[in-house]
């Protein structure tokens, strides 16, 4: 679903076809490789809910290009999925930042602090539970269990700088865009 919204939030932004839309996610989000073969399966989704609709709409098969507009559901749909917050640590927030606009950044400040602090409360679940120390001697088990905790713990330590920084970007776009008084 969060793939699908981060497409309908390209389409609103410009309209396009799938393998143009896949180009514009592939500049914004590195270390990605989003084919146009994935991105069609989405607009066909979102066109189903009646968020998107084919430019031309006779055109369904063939290599013409098939753009797609948003619709006014589409829009609303995409401003509601971009205010409510998204269930935390699944990855959602990530779509969202790369297809924000100005006006959606205070809500995604919000978010991105109840990101952190889901991360915090897993990292107090998994430091609670902490074991003693490492014997890769005894059963492996308990050994490789303390090792992915210890994994997930750096993993949410990172995260959370990571949000912080978005958060303190966000915060100073939006200051530099206020009307000075």
């Amino acid at each position: 679903m969060s793939f699908q919204n981060a497409v309908l939030g390209l389409v609103i932004e410009r309209p396009g076809y799938g393998y143009e839309l896949a180009q514009r996610i592939n500049g914004r989000v590195t270390g990605l490789a989003v084919s146009g073969t994935a991105v069609y399966p989405a607009l066909v989704a979102l066109e189903t809910k009646g968020w998107v609709r084919r430019r031309d709409p006779t055109a369904r098969t063939g290599r013409g290009r098939i753009v797609f507009d948003p619709t006014h559901e589409g829009r609303e749909g995409f401003d509601a999925w971009m205010d409510h917050p998204s269930p935390p640590l699944r990855g959602d927030l990530r779509w969202k930042i790369t297809v924000a606009t100005f006006e959606k950044l205070p809500a995604l400040i919000e978010q991105t602090r109840e990101e952190e602090q889901a991360c915090l409360d897993r990292i107090e679940l998994l430091t609670s539970d902490a074991g003693g120390p490492l014997d890769p001697l005894a059963a492996w088990a308990p050994t490789g269990r303390l090792l992915l905790q210890r994994t997930d713990v750096k993993e949410l330590q990172m995260k959370i700088e990571a949000l912080q920084e978005v958060r303190a970007t966000m915060k100073q776009a939006l200051r530099q865009r206020s009307p000075r008084g």
